[in-house]
């Protein structure tokens, strides 16, 4: 199968290393000097203390409407900003295509395009060491569910060992899920600067973690408390499990990036704002953050 991976961040590359194992798959990068490095070098993985090599051919952004009809499959792997750009090149392009962004934000504009789209749910753990390089920090899955009514496609042909697919039915629910895991988590270990497994093992920053996840339930309208206790647990368990990585925003954080601040918390807080719930705290963390890009804005300005 010809598999197409738009975007050479972490996941970008994590993805197409997995894959190549039994297809044939391109990187689509942002610009020249990565993908010449890719397509000399390939991409390499590292787990623990291996090192997994896959050849991978790569083409710069600026190339992708010559290839795009080539692909059987499409993983969109940009950041959510990015998203748009991405829909203008595929959206009179057939080929089946599967969005792997945080958040919601982008889900309205995606659905009022005439393609065969899918939401990726992606648990896996990955940090980018270098433009071919990326550490698998926590193995997981991907869930893969149509968001609009289109015949099926078979991605049990893409599952590999090290790369498990699940398919849900109700995808909407599963990145609703995955949206409070990420509007705590992340925006969390980014001000404060510490390690996923921090935030519970910090009393006092579990104690607020817990606040701000009770705010987000409140945002989203979650009334049961079985299933508040049940999400809860899941965002403590992730945490657990990946105690020692570096969220992705931390990383953003640190490298002087912009975030994915505005498709995650932002979004939550719009929604509040729109359905007239009271949301301090998402609304003081959501400032806070925005307070540090424009800090490094100035930066890059000035200098």
């Amino acid at each position: 199968m010809k598999i197409g991976v738009i975007g050479a961040g972490s996941i970008g590359l994590l993805f197409a290393n997995l894959m190549t194992e039994k297809h044939q798959v391109t990187v689509i990068t942002k610009g020249t000097t990565q993908a010449r490095k890719i397509n000399d070098e390939g991409i390499v993985r590292v787990r623990n203390d291996s090192s997994y090599y896959a050849k991978v051919s790569a083409v710069a952004f600026s190339e992708v409407a010559k290839i795009l009809p080539t692909f059987d499959l499409l993983f969109v792997a940009v950041k959510q900003r990015d998203v748009a750009t991405v829909l203008e090149e595929i959206k009179n392009v057939e080929v089946v295509c599967v969005f792997l962004q945080n958040g919601l934000a982008h889900i309205s504009k995606i659905s009022e395009l005439n393609i065969s789209a899918y939401l990726g749910i992606v648990e896996h753990g990955a940090r980018r060491l270098d433009l071919n390089i990326v550490e698998h920090t926590g193995a997981g899955i991907l869930t893969v569910g149509p968001l609009q009514p289109r015949p099926t496609f078979d991605f049990q042909s893409v599952y590999t060992f090290d790369f498990p697919i699940v398919i849900s039915k109700d995808i909407l629910t599963v990145a609703n899920e995955k949206l409070i895991v990420n509007a705590v988590v992340n925006p969390l270990t980014a001000y404060f600067n510490v390690t996923n497994g921090e935030l519970i093992a910090d009393e006092q920053l579990a104690i607020f973690m817990r606040h701000v996840f009770e705010e987000i339930c409140e945002i989203l309208a979650i009334k049961d408390m079985n299933m508040r206790l049940r999400l809860y647990n899941k965002v403590k368990s992730i945490c657990e499990n990946t105690a020692s990585n570096h969220s992705s925003m931390l990383q953003d954080i640190q490298l002087k990036r912009e975030t994915e601040i505005d498709p995650i918390l932002g979004y939550l807080c719009q929604l509040a704002k729109k359905n007239g719930v009271d949301a301090p705290l998402c609304n003081t963390v959501y400032t806070l953050i925005k307070k540090r890009e424009t800090e490094y804005q100035d930066e890059h300005q000035s200098e």
